[in-house]
């Protein structure tokens, strides 16, 4: 009796083992993969963000040479809005745009200030 009772622990133990270690490498399974989900996410994520930040400068160098033409006195030169796609193109002023008919005139104090910074 005593012998069956220590022949079923003993496989008890060996089953558990075995379980366990086939466990074991499914989850080192998953958290490689897991893994490698997560870093490809990031350079996704970086890719994104330098290609964000390449437009926003090349919109920001076009809607500066509005402003530099502006302050030159020529009110009616546009940027080239052809240069981007989506919404980018409305932050760029372009000769499609409406174009004031007067060089700009400032309603207060505040927005000629604002003008004078650049």
């Amino acid at each position: 009796m005593i012998l069956l009772m220590l022949g079923s622990i003993a496989a008890g133990v060996a089953i558990g083992v075995f379980i366990s270690r086939h466990l074991a490498n499914d989850l080192e399974r998953v958290h490689d993969r897991a893994e490698h989900l997560h870093t490809r996410a990031i350079a996704t994520t970086a890719s994104s963000f330098d290609r964000t930040l390449g437009t926003l400068r090349e919109v920001t160098g076009e809607t500066d040479l509005v402003i530099y033409a502006v302050r030159a006195g020529r009110p009616r030169d546009r940027g080239d809005s052809a240069k981007f796609a989506a919404d980018w193109r409305q932050l760029v002023p372009s000769p499609t745009s409406s174009s004031p008919e007067e060089p700009m005139s400032f309603s207060d104090e505040a927005d000629e200030r604002t003008l004078s910074q650049f």
